[in-house]
């Protein structure tokens, strides 16, 4: 073989050899990326989760007698005193739109599901959707309904 000839299948040899390590080197950064940006989204679905069960169960809501007039509702709390849940509220919201909810709730990129049950899964009050798909975050808080322990679970997906 002659020189150019040697040259020419190294060159080729070198050529492949950086693609297969740019084809992999990229695959690797692409995998990564994916998975922050599930992290990225799974993490802000837990911080809104945990906002809006905070706000629920610790406030009286926006304005405070927001279940007398629901027409102007900023912020949606279902207590009187903090953990204490009020069943006028926890009874109007029920009547709230389903839209209308995630957008007072600031919950719009995403479907959800509130449920209010007693210790023993007797269920008060649910709001929202059947649960579906495979990316769902739930945040469970703790309150008192008619003088019992209640569950507030929040489920975003």
């Amino acid at each position: 073989m002659s020189k150019a000839q040697l040259s020419s299948m190294e060159l080729i040899i070198g050529v492949f050899v950086f693609m297969v390590i740019f084809v992999f080197l990229f695959s690797t950064f692409n995998s990564y990326n994916n998975k922050l940006n599930n992290n990225l989204e799974d993490n802000e679905k837990q911080r809104l989760a945990s906002q809006v069960t905070d706000s629920l169960i610790k406030t009286q809501g926006i304005p405070e007698d927001w279940e007398s007039n629901n027409l102007d509702i900023k912020e949606i709390g279902l207590v009187n005193k903090d953990r204490i849940i009020n069943q006028t509220k926890l009874m109007e919201l029920e009547d709230i739109d389903y839209n209308e909810l995630k957008s007072i709730m600031n919950i719009q990129k995403y479907d959800f599901n509130l449920t209010i049950k007693f210790s023993n899964n007797d269920v008060i009050s649910g709001v929202g959707v059947p649960i579906t798909g495979k990316k769902i975050t739930t945040t469970r808080r703790f309150a008192v309904y008619n003088k019992k322990e209640a569950i507030i679970d929040l489920t975003l997906f």
